[in-house]
Formats: C-alpha cells, structure tokens, sequence
C-alpha cells in the first residue's frame, strides 16, 4: 500500500505564509523608522553621510515588503 505523500507542514501552512507577511511589514516599519531618525539627524548636524544611511534604510525597508513565497498551494 502506497502513501501519499503530504507535507508536514500543511496545516502549518495559512500560518506560516501569515507571519511572514507581518514580519516584512514589521521590518518595513523597524527600516522606515531607522530612516526617519537617521534622516532628521543628518538635517539638524548637516551631516550628509546620514543622508546615504537613511536613503540605504528606506531602501532596505522597501525590499521587506515583497510579497511571501508560496512553498505549497
């Protein structure tokens, strides 16, 4: 008698693709934040190195946001 095979993790599945959804919106806010804060400090001390750190953390924040992988249908 042959089993089928099923992933593990299929009841897992809904959940987990869930959470990874939050987490890249999580990282999207912790990124636009860094930015933020980093983007005001380089304005008030004209410090125009912070100016490239905020444009790199909004960009990384930017790229968290792309849409979770589908692993089973």
């Amino acid at each position: 008698m042959k089993e089928t095979s099923q992933p593990q993790f299929a009841v897992m599945w809904p959940v987990q693709t869930g959470i990874m959804r939050w987490q890249g919106q999580l990282w999207f806010l912790v990124f636009s934040v860094l930015a933020l804060i980093s983007e005001t400090y380089a304005v008030t001390q004209d410090i125009r190195a912070l100016d490239a750190l905020a444009l790199l953390l909004a960009l990384l924040g930017v790229l968290h946001l792309r849409p979770a992988r589908r692993t089973w249908p």
